[in-house]
């Protein structure tokens, strides 16, 4: 019988699968989530908005499905949490801003939507600085949400809250989005799993621009079967997002092709590197060469590798130089978030994160010529990158 301190190592696929066989209830898992949070909360400050009335009547539900026969989906009773500038109906979006706090929405975000569909239980609402415009999580609104391991650090940004919610063992998923590292950074510096997944490959169609986006939504959880299970269900294409509509789920599901040609780089242009992030590096890349890729997608749950079915691996080191970008990079995020707040600024400037305030500024300062020249850099960078696959 499973027991409430159990539940924050607990994996994703883990709670379903006990759901599913009735050995703990939806409704269960839900209060020992709450309970979790309102625990650990006071120091973590991982959550902007926690729905208690919705989860529980969400897994009530699930409960209800399963005693009927029905089948509630491969997350059924999973609590996840939710970046807030990532739409779910009937909670506040505010997008970390106290000029924004408390404004509802009215319909889910698409991989949201997907989520719930599949069984998932939304918790609420987690922390971002103020519409995701730097890499470490604080705001006006909520104060500073810092590394759940050691509060001497940061939790990462612009994805904090979700990452810190799932290191804390709060939730055992959460969405989370990245345009210029808003997932990679804080599951890195909180020890959990993220991606940042393929333009289109997650339909995002609350983007304010949905041509020139580059912010996408994406799984964050603490192993790498539950990232994968996460971005199983989130994937898929939506006629609302051109860049997705084209997209297949079938691309999801292809089979693992029999050779791997994996390509690496150190730094990336950084001109300093941890040597323990380094050491780490190199371990997996020694675990690559010794037993090819861990076989977490490739066998089931509970089933030993069959080193046969293993891909035949092939490491290349590969010149990257993102750092030289940066430039540009900061010229297309500050010119967005100018045109999008900019005429907030003259009668909200004292509700703003002075970061804030300092970014649209920099934005209103750039040209258009600055902004088509970065725009060109972004087609030069992106050209660049895809010559490695078929190099």
């Amino acid at each position: 019988m499973l027991q409430q301190d159990q539940y924050s190592q607990m994996s994703a696929s883990n709670i379903a699968a006990a759901v599913h066989a009735g050995t703990v209830k939806a409704r269960t898992i839900v209060d020992w989530a709450l309970a979790r949070i309102e625990a650990t909360e006071p120091v973590v400050n991982a959550f902007i908005h926690v729905d208690h009335v919705g989860a529980r009547a969400a897994a009530d539900e699930i409960d209800r499905a399963i005693a009927e026969g029905r089948t509630p989906g491969p997350l059924a009773g999973v609590p996840v949490s939710v970046k807030d500038l990532v739409n779910v109906a009937g909670m506040p979006t505010s997008g970390g801003s106290k000029v924004f706090a408390g404004r509802i929405v009215q319909t889910d975000a698409v991989p949201v939507a997907r989520l719930r569909a599949a069984g998932a239980i939304i918790i609420g609402k987690t922390t971002t600085p103020e519409f995701g415009h730097k890499p470490i999580t604080s705001s006006p609104l909520f104060g500073e949400t810092l590394n759940p391991w050691n509060r001497r650090y940061t939790a990462g940004g612009s994805s904090g809250g979700a990452a810190a919610s799932v290191a804390a063992g709060q939730v055992p998923l959460a969405v989370g989005t990245d345009g210029g590292g808003s997932i990679r950074i804080p599951a890195s510096v909180c020890g959990v799993f993220g991606l940042k997944a393929t333009l289109g490959c997650i339909a995002h169609a609350d983007a304010a621009d949905l041509f020139g986006n580059n912010s996408f939504i994406g799984p964050m959880t603490r192993s790498m079967s539950d990232l994968e299970l996460m971005f199983r269900v989130m994937a898929g294409g939506d006629a609302r997002d051109p860049w997705s509509r084209r997209r297949n789920q079938k691309e999801a599901d292809s089979p693992p092709a029999s050779k791997w040609r994996i390509g690496w780089a150190g730094r990336v242009g950084n001109p300093v590197l941890d040597a323990d992030v380094q050491r780490a590096f190199e371990n997996v890349l020694q675990t690559i060469r010794s037993s090819g890729v861990a076989g977490d997608s490739i066998a089931k749950a509970g089933e030993a590798v069959d080193d046969s079915r293993l891909p035949e691996i092939e490491l290349v080191e590969v010149d990257l130089d993102f750092v030289q970008w940066e430039p540009q990079f900061r010229v297309l995020l500050q010119s967005v978030l100018a045109g999008r707040f900019g005429a907030d600024l003259t009668r909200n400037r004292h509700q703003f994160d002075p970061s804030f305030v300092q970014t649209i500024e920099n934005g209103l300062a750039h040209s258009a010529v600055e902004l088509a020249q970065a725009i060109n850099v972004r087609t030069e960078m992106y050209r660049r990158v895809e010559s490695l696959f078929k190099a």
